[in-house]
């Protein structure tokens, strides 16, 4: 306790008589060497009235001055010295001293009383900023397990009706009930993805990659997702790529594809005759750059320059009639735009009028990107790339494959073991993370799906400690979330991709052929 003492008394002696006693040296040492003193006084007068105003207050301050002169009228008596009044009389500056030091306290005051107003403000914004950082944080947790529990049971149905649908003893009757189980599970899926890539884009927390790809091959999967519900409307739908596209590109592709599939889908779906063109184009090129061009036009019923505006507003249409007729949220657009601009592009521009010598109105969506070049292509682009996997996956099926299937949800696992079954694969699987590693190690399958949110041990604990272990085989996860940060987050754990839920059965025969040497 008397340690404790002694140091609280140290520290206000510290505080509160060190400027005191300095001071007071200060006038002792000058009126020993000097015979006069006064106007020398002022500085060092001024700066602890400050001092002592700043970390004491305002009254401290003003008793700092009253301090101050009787000090030195008494230091001036004891060593017979002028009285400070002559001193005064003699130098009228230190009225004006005295003044100062008084306006000095009440400025000082009002800086002290800002600063310490900023200093609260700061403090609120800093307390501010941690809970609105930890509110994206619990928003986009609750997004990612939105996510996963939406994707599951979409999974199942998307999957399950994929199997059904090339099943030969389905009569053409039970072939067409399929259709509006796929088709609205396909849009429910699309409504899904929609709300959330704007949910990330609103809280900034999508990101895009930059990696090369091939850019005829991107239009050309594009064109080949689209091509049968076009020609289903009676639609001519036909691309156009006008350059010479004889090197890779580097950028967000799946981000691009995904703009171009918003602008293609609106396209068909508000056209009722005509065609849809996709139009790609090289407007200009620098030694590493190129400005490519990006348009899809339509012959559907147009706009005009009010609903121009609307439909690039979040869950607005172009009118309460293409609500009532196309149905929608509104969001497709809103993401396109909003992705544009995230590449680095130009916002999205639309034409939509008569051409000249014409009489069908034209839509057209396009946006430019300004994207680096990469290597040389070794050869140009023909048919889809999908179509070649597909017969490489083929050939690759004569192989005796083991693979190790792990997924917690019962319809899924099930419905992994039928896509996998149905090429002749040997599968064992798991339900939770701990079974699941004790398979992997023991049994040294040919690859590993490995779904991440699972009990005991979650995907990516499983894969780091397989990779721990030495293991070299490929695994794969399977997930409801196919964001750059998740998939980097299974890359880091050692994982060589990722299929993302619903997925259809080409999907993991796709992956087979690519991850399976």
């Amino acid at each position: 306790m008397l340690k404790i003492f002694n140091v609280n008394m140290l520290k206000f002696i510290s505080v509160h008589l060190a400027p005191l006693i300095i001071i007071v040296l200060y006038f002792f040492a000058f009126i020993v060497f000097f015979d006069s003193f006064g106007v020398d006084s002022l500085p060092v007068t001024v700066l602890f009235t400050a001092y002592i105003t700043w970390f004491h207050g305002k009254t401290a301050g003003l008793s700092s001055i009253i301090v101050f002169t009787s000090t030195h009228t008494t230091l001036l008596y004891l060593f017979g010295k002028p009285s400070l009044s002559i001193l005064f009389e003699k130098n009228p500056i230190l009225y004006f001293g005295l003044a100062t030091n008084i306006v000095l306290v009440f400025l000082v005051h009002y800086f002290k009383t800002v600063f310490n107003q900023l200093k609260e403000i700061k403090s609120k914004l800093e307390i501010a900023n941690l809970r609105a950082a930890e509110s994206d944080r619990i928003k986009n947790a609750f997004m990612a397990d939105l996510s996963h529990e939406i994707r599951n049971p979409l999974c199942s149905i998307i999957g399950y009706a994929e199997l059904l649908k090339d099943d030969e003893l389905l009569t053409e009757q039970q072939r067409l009930s399929l259709e509006p189980i796929l088709s609205n599970s396909t849009h429910l899926l699309a409504l899904i993805n929609k709300v959330l890539d704007f949910s990330k884009i609103e809280t900034e927390t999508l990101t895009v990659e930059n990696i090369e790809f091939n850019l005829s091959q991107m239009v050309s999967e594009v064109i080949s997702s689209y091509r049968f519900l076009a020609s289903k409307k009676g639609l001519k739908f036909d691309y156009l790529m006008s350059g010479d596209f004889k090197e890779m590109f580097i950028s967000d592709s799946l981000r691009i594809k995904q703009i171009l599939i918003n602008l293609v889908s609106n396209s068909i779906k508000f056209t009722s005759s005509g065609g849809v063109t996709i139009e790609c184009k090289e407007l200009a090129r620098d030694d590493t750059h190129s400005d490519i061009l990006f348009k899809v036009t339509d012959t559907g019923p147009g706009l005009t320059p009010e609903e121009i505006t609307r439909i690039f507003k979040p869950y607005k249409q172009a009118s309460s009639q293409t609500e009532r007729t196309y149905g929608g949220i509104g969001l497709g657009l809103v993401i396109a735009d909003r992705l544009v601009r995230l590449l680095g592009g130009s916002s999205i521009k639309v034409e939509s009028a008569v051409s000249e010598g014409e009489t069908i109105r034209k839509t057209s969506f396009s946006f430019e990107i300004k994207m680096k070049r990469g290597r040389k292509l070794e050869k140009t682009f023909a048919g889809s790339s999908e179509q070649a996997l597909i017969q490489e996956t083929a050939s690759k099926s004569e192989k005796h494959l083991k693979i190790l299937v792990i997924e917690d949800n019962l319809f899924n696992l099930t419905l992994i073991k039928t896509i996998l079954e149905a090429r002749s694969y040997e599968t064992i699987d798991a339900a939770d993370g701990k079974s699941a590693l004790n398979l992997a190690l023991t049994k040294d399958p040919d690859l590993i799906l490995l779904d991440i949110q699972i009990p005991e041990l979650n995907g990516i604990e499983v894969a780091r400690r397989i990779r721990e272990s030495g293991r070299q085989m490929p695994i794969l996860s399977i997930s409801g979330d196919g964001s750059a940060d998740a998939v980097n987050s299974c890359l880091k754990a050692g994982m060589n991709g990722s299929i993302v839920k619903p997925f259809k059965p080409d999907d993991i025969y796709n992956a087979i052929a690519t991850y399976v040497k």
